[in-house]
Order: structure tokens, then C-alpha cells, then sequence
């Protein structure tokens, strides 16, 4: 329970006379959605925080990657045009590509690799688009990814053989990786990341088969993992969390698998009907499922995050029609496989460090002086949770029912997130670090409400911390 009084806050009065306004906030995940051709931004909180309708452009959509510079690019469903999208969602520019793009990774230098199915090629794009050249890796290239050392590495569902690719990162020179497997169809590979100063093992499954491989730098086997006992339920994607554990999704038997990444072990399967038919990861190093719901409508896809331990769903995020596989739609993977010594919030904290920590790379108000992490299952009658970390005296937690554009306080340093209209006339005052739990009515009218709360330290250095919180389903 959460035993801190309630307590009137000067600031409170201070934010409520300021206009209200609308923000996006500076950090989320982009989710694309085949059958609807929208994206939809969502908070690391499960808030839907904006939706861009492509119908206009005349394409399915597959998916969608966030480049390094913010900048967002689409994979359109079976064609031959890229569509990139400012940091923003607008401005939407087509490229063509010399065959059908599948998916998309980004390395350090922000340099676009795409996989091109029908020609046996992987095409490198600068960040404004320029084709800077191909390289040849075989037959049917699909997933793509980019290790520690810069390599990227292809997943080929190939007739000829069970077979990766590794892109040296210098000579561009491919090396092919026969795997021992008769059955498995290669689509999704997965780079990770066992301790910052480790390369990466490369993790591989797809069609046809329960198998995942791990494998190491040089493409030699190290694991055969069966998260399943159906030899035939193929894996629909891979992802990592903030341990590097690695998560699985069968979308035929609608289950979701947590692999231990040094022991192999497969945690107790979380069931999730119907289609859990790709995975993502907040920049907080938290798992979310996209499940497909419906193909077509009418009822939208659901991004859904579950409890690792209990496998409890805590939130849930409608993420339009038919949504389809993810490709690092927050920069996860980036920051702490690709670029982990790099700072993307320029906060002065390196970021595989802050995904460490548990805070965001993305977020220069989450870091290790101050930073909030809300979990629990978000429904009425259950229990929240909300974790503190930091470092000096008590913080205040300041609440209201939804954010607004970023403004500055005097005397503080970041900006206030939360929209003063909104405002909760209540204050936590609590420590830090801790973790403090808090009951939710068994109320359906809740249902639909926005929780924030951004954490204030009143006392030298002024902080004002990230914004964290829930949306009640």
C-alpha cells in the first residue's frame, strides 16, 4: 500500500492556470497496420498518442521502423515503394526500390538496409533515401538485422535449404549459414546483446517448424530451442527485452514464449488469443505482443504488454486494422544492440546503460537521477505499481488524466509534461528508490481513463522527471 500521505502541492495551483495543450510525447512505439493503412503511436503507458491514415498513398502496409533520426519508414505490403515519414508522421515521401521490400534495419550511422525479397538482394539506403548500393545474399531474403559489430545479418525463406546470411559491415562481403534443420523456413532473425562488452549471438526461426537457433558471431550453432511440442507451429517473430531475454510468438497457437538467453530455458507459455502475430519492445526494455484480432475488421488489433513473471496482461492499445509484424518500432533494438555506447537523449548516459538502469534512452527526463515505471494490470479492481528511482531527497508525484505540450518551469530543470487542465488536486510524496502499490477500484466506469503521474523533486538540483502511468481497459 501506498502509506505517503496526500498532500496539497504548491505547484499545482501554479500549473492550473496555464492553458491547456496537446503533446505526443517524446517517446513511443510505432505500430502499422496492414488492412487499415494507419500508424499508430502508442506510449510506453499503452496511450494512443496519434494516428496517420496512408489510405491516400494507395498501399497495404507491412511495417514500420524508427530510423536514429527519428525519422519513420514504412514497408508497404508487396511493392516496390518505401514510404518515409517525418519524426512526426507527416510529410509522407515514396521511394522505389529495385524490388519488393520485406523489412528494414538501421545501423549506427543511421544507414537504412532493406531486404528485397524477389531478387535475392539487400539494398542500403543513406538516411534522405540515396541508394548507396546492393549487396547479393540468395534466394529470398526476408528479416534482417544488426549486431553489436555493425554486421547484418539475413534470414532467407528459402526452398533451398534452411539458410542465414551475415553482411560483413566493412568489405559487404556475405557469408551463408546452412542450419541443421529439414523443415524450418527462416524469416525472423534477432541480434542481441549478453553484457555490454559481449558480441552478439544471432537467434533464427520462422515457418514450418517449432525450431529457434542460436548462433554465434561466426554462424556456428549454440542452442536448438522447441518452445513448443507441435513440430510444425512456426515462430511469427522475435524480439528481446531489457535482461536480453528472448521473446517468441506462435501465431498459430496463439502463445507467446520468454527464452532464458544463457540456459535455453522457455518460460511457461502466456496464452493470447487470437493472432499474436508480432512483437515489440518499449524503450524501457518491456515486451509487447501486436495481436492481429481480426484480418480485416471490424474489430481493430490490440498491442498488448504482459507481466513476465505472471503472464498476467497488463495493458492494451488498439493499433488499427489488421496490424502486422513490427520491426523495432521504438528503437529498442537500436539502442542496445546497435548503438549502445551512443546517447540518443543526450542525457549524458549511454544508451545501453540507461536501458540497464531502467530508464529510457529516448527520454532525457528519465535517467538515473530521476525516473518513473508504472506497471500492473490496468483494469478495475486490480492492483498498480508504480517504481521510483533516483537519487537524493523525497520526490513529489504529480497526477492528472492526460498530458500536455511540454513547457518549462522556472528554477527546474526539464519541462512539465502533464496538461494543467487535467490536473489531479492530489500529491504523492514518496522516495526514492522504491516501489509503491496502488489498489484500483472495482469500478467499470473506469474503463478508458488516462492515469499520469511525473515526478518533482522541490529541492536542489529542481528536477522534474519523466511522466509514467496506465490506461484502464
Amino acid at each position: 500500500m501506498l502509506r505517503s500521505p496526500f498532500v496539497a502541492f504548491p505547484l499545482l495551483s501554479a500549473l492550473g492556470s496555464l492553458l491547456p495543450a496537446q503533446a505526443s510525447g517524446p517517446d513511443a512505439m510505432w505500430i502499422a497496420a496492414r488492412q487499415g493503412r494507419t500508424l499508430t503511436k502508442v506510449s510506453a503507458n499503452g496511450e494512443v498518442l496519434q494516428t496517420v491514415n496512408l489510405s491516400g498513398n494507395g498501399f497495404d502496409l507491412r511495417s514500420v521502423t524508427k530510423a536514429p533520426d527519428g525519422k519513420l519508414w514504412v514497408v508497404n505490403f508487396i511493392t516496390t515503394t518505401l514510404t518515409i515519414l517525418d519524426p512526426t508522421g507527416a510529410n509522407p515521401q515514396n521511394l522505389t526500390t529495385a524490388g519488393t521490400a520485406y523489412q528494414i534495419a538501421f545501423d549506427r550511422l543511421g544507414v537504412a538496409w532493406v531486404t528485397l525479397s524477389n531478387t535475392g538482394n539487400v539494398a542500403r539506403y543513406a538516411p534522405n533515401g540515396t541508394l548507396l548500393g546492393t549487396i547479393a545474399v540468395g534466394p529470398n531474403p526476408l528479416g534482417i538485422a544488426i549486431d553489436k559489430a555493425g554486421n547484418a545479418w539475413v534470414a532467407h525463406r528459402s526452398p533451398s535449404g534452411t539458410r542465414v546470411s551475415k553482411i560483413d559491415a566493412t568489405t559487404f562481403a556475405a557469408t551463408n549459414y546452412t542450419l541443421p534443420s529439414t523443415t524450418l523456413q527462416p524469416v525472423a532473425v534477432l541480434c542481441d546483446s549478453p553484457n555490454p562488452a559481449a558480441p552478439s549471438n544471432v537467434w533464427v526461426a520462422g515457418d514450418s517448424s517449432n525450431e529457434i537457433f542460436q548462433l554465434d558471431p561466426n554462424g556456428n550453432v549454440l542452442n536448438t530451442i522447441r518452445p513448443n511440442s507441435v513440430a510444425t507451429a512456426g515462430i511469427s517473430d522475435l524480439t528481446l527485452d531489457a535482461n536480453n531475454d528472448i521473446w517468441a510468438s506462435c501465431s498459430t497457437r496463439a502463445e507467446i514464449y520468454r527464452i532464458d538467453d544463457v540456459t535455453g530455458v522457455v518460460a511457461p507459455a502466456i496464452p493470447d488469443a487470437p493472432s499474436p502475430i508480432g512483437l515489440s519492445t518499449d524503450s524501457y526494455g518491456r515486451v509487447w505482443v501486436v495481436n492481429r484480432v481480426s484480418f480485416s475488421g471490424p474489430a481493430p488489433a490490440e498491442l498488448r504488454r504482459f507481466d513476465p513473471v505472471t503472464g498476467a496482461r497488463e495493458a492494451v492499445a488498439p493499433v488499427g486494422i489488421g496490424a502486422y509484424n513490427t520491426k523495432d518500432p521504438g528503437g529498442f533494438q537500436y539502442a542496445f544492440v546497435v548503438d549502445p555506447n551512443g546517447d540518443a537523449d543526450g542525457d549524458g548516459v549511454g544508451n545501453a546503460a540507461e536501458i540497464l538502469q531502467r530508464t529510457s534512452p529516448y527520454d532525457p527526463q528519465s535517467n538515473a537521477s530521476l525516473s518513473l515505471v508504472a506497471a500492473g494490470v490496468s483494469q478495475p479492481g486490480q492492483t498498480l505499481r508504480i517504481s521510483t528511482s533516483g537519487t537524493g531527497v523525497p520526490v513529489y508525484l504529480v497526477w492528472a488524466t492526460g498530458r500536455g505540450t511540454p513547457f518549462a518551469l522556472p528554477g527546474f530543470t526539464g519541462t512539465v509534461r502533464l496538461d494543467p487542465a487535467k490536473l489531479l488536486p492530489i500529491a504523492f510524496l514518496v522516495n526514492v528508490p522504491a516501489t509503491y502499490s496502488i489498489p484500483l477500484p472495482n469500478d467499470p466506469t473506469l474503463v478508458g481513463a488516462t492515469f499520469l503521474a511525473q515526478a518533482v523533486r522541490p529541492a536542489t538540483p529542481y528536477l522534474l522527471g519523466n511522466e509514467s502511468g496506465w490506461v484502464i481497459f
